[in-house]
């Protein structure tokens, strides 16, 4: 393997592993554990922006899938913010 390939194997793998291991830590004290996990979801999404192993829309699309599979969030909570004028403004000006 090329050293790119490897590169690419650690961007793709590293927010995968960071957000199983600090899944498998308890929620700290006071903190509700649906809380500590949309955390979690929120730390792995924001790596795996940062290290880009695959376009940002991609990467929002799963993190978005995988915060509805692990029930942190409801279908219906996940996707309210859609319905707000100015994330369409922000997705507007990315465009």
């Amino acid at each position: 393997m090329k050293l790119s390939q490897y590169s690419s194997l650690f961007n793709f793998l590293t927010p995968w592993i960071l957000g199983f291991s600090l899944w498998q830590i308890p929620a700290p004290t006071g903190l509700q554990p649906h809380a500590w996990h949309l955390l979690i979801l929120f730390i792995s999404i924001m790596v795996a922006i940062l290290l880009k192993p695959m376009p940002m829309g991609a990467v929002t699309f799963i993190g978005l899938t995988v915060t509805i599979l692990t029930d942190t969030l409801k279908l219906q909570d996940a996707t309210k913010g859609f319905a707000h004028p100015v994330v369409w403004m922000i997705f507007a000006a990315f465009m």
